[in-house]
């Protein structure tokens, strides 16, 4: 692929992260440095690189294995008898509620099982971002 084939699909990711309400991830000056007041313009290939990325981190940080994973940490942390099985989170203005002793229960919500969607995300980024001529170029989400 060439400069132009990146920018195209950086520019079609974008659209779909967009579709998605994912518009941190979508906004392309969030990709740029800017520690010296100057934004260099990214090349195709980083920009697209660095989105998949962000995609997979949020796909990471939400999905239910993340939530069991935390929950099992917090679990095995707890010295005594009577272990946490789940966790209440409260929506603003319901925790008064709650103390006053009204259970409001709000599971904790989740994008569900990621990891599959997170594999086949590592497959296409290492489709379209591996350099045939650059042994090196192997893309693996950080």
């Amino acid at each position: 692929m060439n400069e132009e084939d990146y920018i195209e699909l950086a520019r079609h990711i974008r659209g779909h992260l967009e579709d998605l309400g994912l518009n941190d991830i979508a906004e392309i000056r969030n990709y740029m440095d800017d520690e010296e007041g100057e934004r260099p313009p990214l090349d195709g290939r980083t920009l697209t690189r660095q989105m998949l990325e962000a995609l997979d981190r949020y796909l990471a940080v939400n999905a239910s294995e993340t939530v069991d994973e935390a929950f099992k940490t917090i679990r095995e942390s707890i010295a005594g008898e009577e272990v946490p099985s789940i966790a209440l989170v409260h929506r603003e203005g319901e925790r008064i509620a709650a103390l006053e002793g009204r259970k409001i229960v709000e599971p904790i919500a989740t994008l569900g099982n990621m990891s599959e969607v997170r594999e086949d995300l590592r497959k296409l980024g290492g489709l379209l971002l591996e350099d045939p001529e650059d042994p090196q170029s192997h893309w693996e989400p950080r």
